[in-house]
């Protein structure tokens, strides 16, 4: 059975014309080759757009989300992080935390 590709879901022109395209965990889920090249030209073609992008991945470890392809990886970093504002946050998840403060636990 053929899995359904990404690209019959999304609307391109809305990805590439977005004033903001927000993304949250990044690299929670693996990319394939095909979808890390899809990503790869969504960030491309926003050159100079605004992208906000979460994930608890380092740097060094986002190859393992793209097809574990090093190369590929660092000329999308390359992109990204050309004019970014990283703001990296540390401490215990919030989730966790009010789990464990909930009652009975």
């Amino acid at each position: 059975m053929n899995r359904p590709r990404i690209s019959e879901y999304v609307n391109w022109t809305s990805l590439h014309t977005a004033g903001q395209l927000i993304m949250d965990e990044i690299g929670y889920l693996p990319f394939g080759r095909d979808e890390a090249n899809l990503f790869f030209n969504v960030v491309a073609k926003r050159c100079e757009r605004g992208i906000i992008l979460t994930s608890n991945l380092a740097f060094g470890q986002w190859s393992s989300a793209f097809a574990n392809d090093q190369t590929f990886t660092a000329a999308m970093l390359d992109r990204l992080l050309h004019h970014a504002h990283i703001v990296q946050i540390t401490g215990e998840s919030y989730r966790l935390k009010d789990k464990r403060k909930a009652p009975g636990n």
